[in-house]
């Protein structure tokens, strides 16, 4: 099992050099995935579609209706596995959303694989943990979304 790692979408870089390589298959897996959660909140809908292809009927409206209200998230890596060319990682994501005029912060357990071959992600499995009114700081949630965020816990 991989440690627990976690990236802010506010810390990261506008624009992720393409020159970034990395031989480490967990790295790449966690980095693509940080990127994944960074282009839906700007939703930027086509790159999406790119690094996760596995919606593709999916319009920029349902796409829309699904994810307008993400403002940001954290992801924390709770486990993680290297199977058939692929590293699959179960992860903690701490959402800040805007749900009509108020703000709540949602703790999502996800389970998503990251192909080294296609370079892509599938979302293979995710649900809501728990929902708290107002913009919470997501290290407080760390340390239980990393407990119950693993292949044990999640399909």
């Amino acid at each position: 099992m991989q440690p627990a790692v976690v990236a802010t979408l506010a810390a990261l870089p506008a624009v992720v050099p393409e020159t970034t390589q990395t031989d480490d298959p967990f790295t790449l897996a966690f980095g693509e995935s940080v990127l994944l959660v960074r282009l839906i909140a700007q939703h930027d809908w086509a790159a999406v579609r790119v690094i996760s292809p596995e919606f593709p009927e999916w319009s920029d409206t349902k796409y829309e209706s699904g994810y307008r209200g993400l403002l940001g998230a954290t992801l924390y890596v709770g486990d993680s596995a290297f199977v058939s060319g692929a590293v699959e990682l179960w992860m903690a994501e701490v959402a800040s959303e805007q749900r009509g005029s108020a703000v709540q912060t949602t703790l999502y357990c996800v389970h998503w694989e990251y192909s080294l071959q296609a370079e892509t992600i599938d979302r293979l499995h995710g649900k809501t943990i728990r929902t708290i009114g107002g913009d919470v700081d997501p290290s407080t949630l760390r340390d239980e979304g990393v407990a119950k965020c693993t292949r044990r816990l999640v399909p």
